[in-house]
């Protein structure tokens, strides 16, 4: 079960820096055995300083390699958790109005 958890860091096979008014524009890809995965991810010009492209290092999932995160920002996980959560209280709250509604089906 641990295994799914691991993460894996080096510095991206190729990356795109473009500054943007606000915010960054990082498309970075990288290789993984054979496999060739891509992402990009938009960053605000608060919470990421580029220092060079040598200075971003992308970490993935050992068991799942497409998921990825810039390992100074870490959205990736971040927007994952929101998902999350926002996901619960759906489920919550569908499961609110199913248990007080009036479900009487008697003729």
């Amino acid at each position: 079960m641990g295994s799914y958890y691991s993460f894996t860091c080096k510095n991206p096979d190729s990356l795109q820096l473009e500054e943007r008014q606000g915010y960054y524009r990082l498309a970075y890809s990288y290789f993984v055995g054979d496999d060739h995965y891509n992402n990009v991810e938009e960053v605000s010009t608060d919470r990421f300083k580029p220092k060079g492209d040598s200075s971003v290092i992308i970490c993935y999932n050992d068991s799942f390699p497409s998921l990825s995160y810039l390992k100074e920002v870490n959205l990736s996980l971040v927007r994952a958790k929101t998902s999350i959560v926002i996901s619960l209280f759906f489920i919550l709250f569908i499961t609110a109005i199913y248990f007080l509604t009036k479900r009487d089906h008697s003729s």
